[in-house]
């Protein structure tokens, strides 16, 4: 009887042993947050992607392709110069920095980040911003109280943008 019970218990181990072991990793995805750092009066036009990456198979790599997604054009620039300011393989802080072409690409810039891991899986979060010069009037006084929900309500003056904080307000070009 001893002998049976053993086999038994035996038998039933080797059974349920496959549903006992744990099963292999499966493959993470990414977490991304990113954002944009970019001061339209700073003359440099330095724009900053920093993004914020996790992945418990670590980070392999982070790129991001900007477009003016809004207007239905292509990919015009991809930036690739990532590198990691601070944390670890599995969760770190990723920054690249690029200058901002605003004569050639002025409005709203759509970036889309991607973070690829180790095992080769990517994750993408869509950021942006907007890339124009600022824009200034100088009016002359309407003759009664301004009101923006009046339909007939006019200001003359002049539109002027100002490039840098650098430089007086200039006269505005078309599309600027």
């Amino acid at each position: 009887m001893r002998r049976r019970m053993s086999l038994s218990l035996a038998a039933a181990a080797i059974t349920a042993a496959p549903l006992l072991t744990v099963p292999p990793a499966l493959a993470s995805t990414p977490t991304v947050r990113a954002e944009v750092t970019y001061d339209r009066l700073d003359p440099k036009r330095e724009v900053t992607l920093t993004v914020r990456a996790s992945d418990p198979a670590g980070v392999r790599s982070v790129r991001a392709a900007l477009t003016r997604r809004a207007l239905g054009e292509p990919t015009f620039q991809s930036v690739d110069g990532f590198t990691r300011t601070s944390g670890s393989d599995t969760d770190s802080t990723w920054t690249a920095k690029y200058t901002a072409d605003t004569d050639r690409h002025p409005g709203p810039v759509s970036v889309l980040v991607t973070v690829v891991n180790a095992d080769g899986t990517s994750k993408s979060q869509q950021t942006g911003y907007t890339d124009c010069y600022v824009t200034e009037i100088e009016a002359t006084a309407p003759d009664k109280r301004l009101s923006l929900a009046d339909p007939d309500a006019a200001v003359d003056g002049r539109r002027t943008v100002r490039t840098s904080r650098d430089d007086a307000p200039g006269p505005s070009r078309v599309g600027q």
